[in-house]
């Protein structure tokens, strides 16, 4: 999974693409990168068919957002099983409120 996004969002959500090889929906699983005893903080979408997903509601922090084509149901919620996937996560830093930076453009 590569994500075209920014790794510090902005506004407590994140709206991105997932560059994907076939049409297939995929599942966007967003998880806290340290507390992850914390499920009330997983976050998950799916893609339409362009790759595209948004996710709101994210609580401040660091997570790593990965991307599954067919996983079992909450099978992202078992350790062992992300372990496996855990350098493929990328980053993320959702910030309670920045201001974009300026793009220079008036």
């Amino acid at each position: 999974m590569h994500l075209g996004a920014r790794r510090l969002c902005y506004e407590r959500s994140i709206s991105s693409s997932l560059v994907q090889t076939s049409k297939v929906a995929l599942e966007a699983v967003l998880i806290p990168d340290r507390r992850r005893d914390r499920t009330e903080l997983y976050k998950t979408a799916t893609t339409d068919e362009t790759g595209h997903f948004t996710i709101r509601g994210i609580p401040p922090g660091d997570y790593k957002i990965f991307a599954w084509d067919s996983i079992e149901e909450f099978g992202y919620y078992d350790s062992e099983f992300i372990r496996l996937f855990e350098q493929k996560g990328t980053p993320v830093r959702i910030v309670e409120f920045a201001k974009e930076p300026d793009s220079g453009r008036d």
